[in-house]
């Protein structure tokens, strides 16, 4: 049992030390050899947890996909009220996006570049995305704070909008813009721009 709990301890150290890696030098300049040598490993030890270059981002992008979805369900259910838990979810999702650029924009090229399999994390965490946003808009359903016919529909919007702002930080220009209005961007979203 101890055994198996060291190897998990290694494999998530092995984890964090590729991420920052492949953040910092981009996939196709990291090599296994740079990040066992990082890790004070042999090339053999690394191979003895990932098969692959391919497998061991593969990894990271999901390591990172289950982090950030503990940390949303965390933030979310410190709030009672659905408008706020939504705006918290927003908000913790674009911090980290901001914390993560690098890797972000990286996995975003090399999603299509080298990882064909790396859709399967994607669609997994879109699906675990939508189901949060989910309750959290039939929560505001049954406490008459959002009034939608739609909620799956909504879900979705929600996650478009978030993807668009996802993007529009990641292209240098707009990211100042964005940042420095993120809560009037949200009221947009949530309240729309139709004076009642």
């Amino acid at each position: 049992m101890q055994d198996s709990s060291h190897k998990k301890e290694k494999r998530i150290e092995i984890l964090k030390v590729a991420k920052k890696m492949f953040a910092h030098y981009g996939f196709k300049k990291t090599s296994m050899d740079d990040i066992a040598t990082n890790m004070g490993l042999a090339k053999t030890s690394l191979y003895y947890y990932f098969k692959s270059k391919n497998k061991l981002f593969k990894a990271v992008v999901e390591y990172e996909s289950e982090l950030l979805l503990t940390k949303l369900e965390e933030e979310v259910s410190k709030q009672n009220s659905p408008e706020q838990k939504i705006k918290l979810y927003f908000i913790t999702r674009m911090n980290y996006l901001k914390k993560f650029i690098n890797l972000h924009k990286l996995t975003t090229s090399v999603a299509r570049e080298v990882l064909a399999y790396a859709e399967e994390t994607r669609v997994k965490f879109l699906n675990a995305e939508k189901k949060i946003i989910l309750e959290i808009l039939n929560m505001g359903l049954d406490k008459k704070v959002f009034k939608i016919d739609n909620p799956e529909l909504v879900a979705l919007g929600l996650i478009a909008s978030i993807k668009g702002l996802e993007s529009s930080i990641l292209s240098h220009d707009d990211r100042e813009i964005i940042s420095s209005n993120f809560e009037e961007m949200l009221n947009i979203l949530l309240h729309g721009i139709v004076k009642k």
